[in-house]
Formats: C-alpha cells, sequence, structure tokens
C-alpha cells in the first residue's frame, strides 16, 4: 500500500488524539484505564507538532510518525496507525526508512512501548530492536547502528 508522510501543524491536536484513541485506546486503558478528556488534554499539552508527520494513505489520515532525533540519538516517540491499516506494512516500511538513517548516521534509534503490547514488541524485535529495560509499565527498545 502506497503512503505518504506530511507535517503535522498547529491546531491539529485533535486529529493527532483520534488517531491516538483508533490505534491504542485498548493498551492504555488495560494499564491505567481511559479517561477521555484527560487523553484529550494529555495530548493538546504534550503532541509538538514539529515531530510529527501524518501518514496518509488512500486519501485518508491513517497515522502519525513522531520522532525526537538529537546528536546522540533517534528516539521514536511514537508510530500510530489506527487499527484498520494495521498489519500493512506500512509501519514496517516507515521503520525500515528511520533505520537506513539511523545506520547511515550511526545514531541508534531508541523507542518505549507500553508493557501490556506484546504485539508491537514483537514488531520491533523483527525489525532488529533489542529489549533494553522492562518494567511493569513499558519496555524500551533500541536498535544499534553497527559502527
Amino acid at each position: 500500500m502506497t503512503y505518504r508522510l506530511i507535517r503535522a501543524m498547529n491546531g491539529d491536536s485533535e486529529l493527532i488524539f483520534d488517531i491516538k484513541k483508533r490505534s491504542i485506546k485498548p493498551y492504555v486503558e488495560k494499564m491505567f484505564g481511559w479517561d477521555e478528556e484527560w487523553q484529550r488534554q494529555f495530548v493538546f499539552k504534550n503532541y509538538k507538532p514539529q515531530n510529527i508527520e501524518f501518514i496518509i494513505a488512500e486519501d485518508h489520515c491513517i497515522g502519525l510518525l513522531e520522532v525526537q532525533e538529537n546528536d546522540n540519538e533517534i528516539f521514536l516517540k511514537n508510530i500510530l496507525i489506527v487499527n484498520e491499516y494495521q498489519q500493512k506494512g506500512i509501519g514496517a516500511d516507515i521503520l525500515k526508512k528511520l533505520i537506513e538513517r539511523a545506520v547511515a548516521l550511526q545514531k541508534p534509534i531508541r523507542l518505549e512501548v507500553l508493557a501490556v503490547n506484546e504485539r508491537a514488541e514483537a514488531f520491533y524485535k523483527r525489525l532488529g530492536f533489542e529489549v533494553t529495560v522492562r518494567n511493569n509499565i513499558k519496555v524500551c527498545m533500541e536498535f544499534k547502528s553497527k559502527k
């Protein structure tokens, strides 16, 4: 399936919230419960559009990619794809491109997933990520670029 990425802008918080809700609500709900208004306010306060690109496929916004990069690492804060577009190869393709970038820059990619999201953990492991820390809330993972 073909897709493209477009940069998020100020004022996109409601769309970001909708994607979060349609992609990871079951995992958040299992860990912490789901308070709709609290989750909406969390998105409004914490998501920074300059770090977010929307994933567009079939003329629909189907997800988002949130990456923070510094001199030492690439931190994959979020890759969220709404349920009906998951397991179609889009997330894997996006991650493979991010891995290519990390290898070229000789930087590791780090990320965190909720401990209850075993499917996400398995997805990242298939792409070469390794678990670095695990606790009851989250699993920290890293892709080490070969030098």
